[in-house]
């Protein structure tokens, strides 16, 4: 027999294997929910019966100590030579191989390096003997983000933009020298040669033009005369 709900309506009765054979342990009856246990299970583990769901533990994956230390060490090195080059960069500013190297942009490549330096003490957190609020978390996995990408925005922002001021430089220098070699060329002896070939060339033309034309003309009043000579012969006659 079933229930409305589809469940089997009689008494469920409860095994547990001991010893390779099974034993009763008690039964449950699905109609008054009630359940008769007898006590004689056995469990071999001193940890009582087996868990009936998926428990889920929360655990802080850490950073060993020795690691994170040896990683903040050579970031301190890192924003110490970082500083130093800043400071060098400002103090020689005016100096033209300086200058040339574009001080702004070097700055700039210097603080986002600095910036991604500094992310890594927030990488190595929470470490081995440095605890933090479970509250602290969200902000820092935001915060060592953002601070690592802006700083390599700043870095490789920076390097490109001064990649972007060399190209154009060379590009400028390059068509000066184009347009210097074209006005060298231009005030050349063989420029000068080359008008006067073209010159007489010209006037040649325009000799062949006129001769052409006179003799069109000439052609054209003698064909005039001697049809007037034919008509007053025949005319005579």
């Amino acid at each position: 027999m079933f229930s409305d709900s589809g469940d089997r309506i009689a008494r469920t009765q409860i095994e547990q294997m001991q010893n390779g054979k099974y034993v009763v342990m008690g039964f449950y009856d699905t109609t008054t929910q009630e359940l008769e246990w007898y006590g004689k299970e056995k469990w071999y583990s001193s940890k009582g019966p087996p868990p009936d769901s998926t428990i889920i533990r929360e655990s802080i994956l850490t950073v060993a100590s020795e690691l994170y230390y040896i990683v903040a060490i050579f970031a301190f090195i890192g924003l110490a030579l970082a500083a130093g080059t800043f400071i060098f960069n400002n103090k020689y500013a005016f100096r033209g191989i300086i200058v040339q190297s574009q001080p702004q942009c070097n700055n700039i490549m210097i603080s986002g390096c600095s910036l991604c330096i500094a992310s890594l003490f927030l990488m190595g957190l929470p470490s081995e003997g440095i605890t933090l609020p479970q509250s602290a978390f969200s902000i820092l996995c935001h915060s060592r983000i953002s601070i690592l990408m802006i700083g390599f925005t700043f870095a490789y922002g920076s390097m490109f933009a001064k990649v972007w001021i060399v190209h154009r430089m060379s590009a400028s220098e390059n068509q000066q020298l184009a347009s210097r070699q074209k006005d060298e060329e231009d005030g050349s002896p063989w420029e000068s040669i080359r008008t006067l070939i073209a010159s007489v060339v010209g006037r040649q033309a325009y000799v062949a033009a006129a001769l052409r034309k006179v003799s069109n003309n000439a052609y054209g009043t003698l064909a005039v005369s001697r049809r007037i000579n034919t008509l007053n012969q025949v005319t005579t006659h």
